[in-house]
């Protein structure tokens, strides 16, 4: 968590996790003395497809307004503490190309749903269903295919009764509807982490 540049507002608690295109850290919001997940992607402008799948995730999430979806609360960045530089030819030092994006999410009590195998009842089962087939019905009614649902990606925390709640997350391969639909947007061949994906696709 060394190269991780949070600036005063954010104090650093536990790393969450890490994947593929970047790490989440658990940290306290000074400010607002809120807990929140910050997720850091180093070196987001590295490639084209890098930029627009960190560039996507967000524009949907600010989109969205829905209690089993998860909330972003902003975004930030810091230059790239890794990847390409050039010389900056007044001051004769490397400066990074890129940038570190940090998003800002609200915390999430109950880890991810596949960490919970095993530990729920038939009746939370089907609580978290009917949550996440509203979540799912609400992306679709505004023109957002998730394309990556699974069970690493259902975050849960509690409710004030202390139910169970789902919220989904990890919207880096999100699509809208209409873009692809009028031809805007040319999709990808990778959909859905291939574990979970149906035999057809």
């Amino acid at each position: 968590m060394d190269t991780w540049k949070v600036g005063g507002r954010y104090q650093l608690i536990a790393l969450l996790g890490c994947g593929s295109f970047g790490a989440v850290c658990k940290a306290l919001d000074k400010r607002t003395g809120r807990i929140v997940a910050l997720k850091r992607v180093p070196d987001a402008l590295q490639t084209v497809d890098a930029a627009r799948r960190v560039l996507r995730e967000v524009v949907v999430l600010n989109r969205l307004d829905h209690p089993n979806i998860i909330k972003i609360f902003s975004i930030f960045h810091t230059p790239a503490t890794s990847g390409a530089r050039v010389l900056d030819p007044d001051t004769f030092t490397l400066k990074p190309v890129s940038v570190d994006l940090y998003a800002v999410f609200e915390y999430a009590t109950g880890g991810d749903l596949y960490g919970l195998r095993g530990d729920t009842s038939a009746e939370e089962v089907r609580s978290l269903m009917h949550q996440l087939s509203s979540a799912v019905k609400y992306l679709h009614d505004c023109g957002v295919w998730h394309r990556d649902i699974k069970s690493a990606n259902i975050l849960c925390g509690r409710n004030r009764l202390g139910g169970r709640v789902g919220k989904v997350c990890d919207f880096g391969l999100a699509r809208g509807i209409i873009d692809a639909d009028e031809g805007k947007e040319e999709l990808t061949e990778y959909v859905v982490t291939r574990w979970y994906r149906a035999p057809e696709i």
